[in-house]
């Protein structure tokens, strides 16, 4: 479980990284990875059970909760709000967490 959460944020880094070379976000964000990653060791209380549904509603809401969160902080430390900001940070957070929710859901098929 810990090696699946490690994974889900080094991607999550790697989104991150790309997104500062590309201009899209500010060097701030790096704030944000261990955010993730407690976000995700929080997270693996509501992923126990393992099914084969690939995407469920609670992704989506779960994300949105975290996007939220990462609002916040960049409203807090006083950094220009885009769409395009927020849209990049719904989607590197919605493909992480789903690399990670997906790897416990699909334990039942090994």
């Amino acid at each position: 479980m810990l090696l699946t959460i490690i994974v889900s944020t080094l991607a999550y880094l790697f989104f991150i990284l790309l997104g500062i070379v590309c201009l899209f976000i500010d060097t701030d964000s790096f704030y944000f990875v261990p955010l993730f990653f407690i976000f995700l060791y929080i997270l693996k209380l509501i992923y126990q059970t393992p099914s084969c549904k690939s995407l469920e509603k609670k992704d989506f809401l779960v994300t949105c909760i975290f996007v939220i969160v990462n609002i916040s902080v960049y409203y807090f430390l006083k950094k220009e709000i885009r769409i395009g900001v927020i849209s990049y940070f719904y989607l590197i957070a919605f493909i992480c967490i789903e690399m990670f929710a997906n790897s416990i859901r699909f334990k039942s098929l090994l």
